[in-house]
């Protein structure tokens, strides 16, 4: 059985507080500071940290993103080729409402859920891209995400930063490390036959349990970004990718509202941002 909602809102109320405590918000020189995005997938950028490319775009600042897979992975019933199209062209839309320019957008096309096969040629790609625009910041997805590409791209992107130099900066975004209650609800692990097509629950249950229900979630992070000012933008980021947010193929097509009870979305368009700083130690 679910946690009661009450319940879930209480703990998310007082664990949300613990974290607001931990997080130092990125002063006005960080957010002026030109980075490189690593999305493992078309959207990670924007579910991760829209609003913060979306605030450092306004302040002029240089910000670029990389396209780790060619998303061909993302929905079954759909041609590959036609699905890899579809997904470079929603994401072009996204980043464009982000304030992002077309030539600081890069694709690395490798195949979707495929990174962790191809690790060394991950690396070289973020390592060849750093090379190119040179940014002091470099976002790579949360290392609690636990998606196996998301994982290899934050793999590939701290080691790639290692070689610019101490004063890199990587900045861990969280995507589906926030899917854990308290916040999302829990699906029943004994009734899973009996879920609806296209509930989608993954690892929420893995999550809470390695965080202790919340309890250590907070540690986790330790910056923040207030993007009340620019979550409209994040939200018609979001919009773009018609393919994750509409249900192009018929009821039975999969969406992100569709993610432990819509809770999951409900948490990434918040009027923050957080993430964890760290500083690859320098190769060799």
């Amino acid at each position: 059985m679910r946690p009661s909602i009450d319940l879930r809102g209480r703990a998310q109320r007082r664990l949300e507080a613990e974290l607001d405590g931990r997080s130092r918000p990125l002063s006005d020189e960080e957010l002026r500071r030109p980075a490189l995005v690593v999305a493992p997938h078309h959207d990670d950028e924007t579910l991760g940290c829209g609003g913060t490319i979306a605030r450092k775009a306004a302040a002029g600042t240089d910000v670029a993103v990389l396209f780790l897979t060619d998303g061909t992975a993302s929905h079954g019933g759909i041609e590959p080729a036609e699905l890899a199209e579809t997904r470079r062209l929603e994401a072009a839309a996204a980043v464009r409402a982000l304030g992002v320019d077309e030539y600081a957008v890069f694709s690395g096309d490798i195949v979707d859920g495929g990174l962790s096969d191809h690790l060394p040629e991950v690396t070289d790609l973020v390592r060849r891209t750093l090379a190119e625009v040179r940014p002091t910041q470099v976002f790579v997805p949360h290392a609690g995400d636990g998606h196996a590409d998301h994982l290899a791209a934050t793999t590939a992107g701290i080691e790639a930063a290692a070689s610019l130099g101490p004063d890199i900066e990587v900045l861990e975004y969280p995507v589906w490390h926030w899917q854990q209650w308290p916040w999302v609800g829990l699906a029943s692990p004994t009734r899973r036959s009996s879920w609806r097509a296209g509930e989608l629950h993954g690892d929420a249950w893995r999550r809470t349990v390695a965080n202790r229900f919340g309890l250590r979630f907070p540690a986790t992070l330790d910056r923040v970004v207030d993007i009340a000012g620019t979550l409209p933008q994040k939200r018609a980021a979001l919009e773009a990718y018609t393919s994750q947010v509409d249900r192009l193929g018929g009821p039975d097509w999969p969406v992100l509202a569709d993610v432990s009870f819509g809770h999951f979305l409900d948490r990434l368009l918040g009027p923050c941002e957080f993430f964890r700083v760290t500083r690859p130690a320098r190769a060799g």
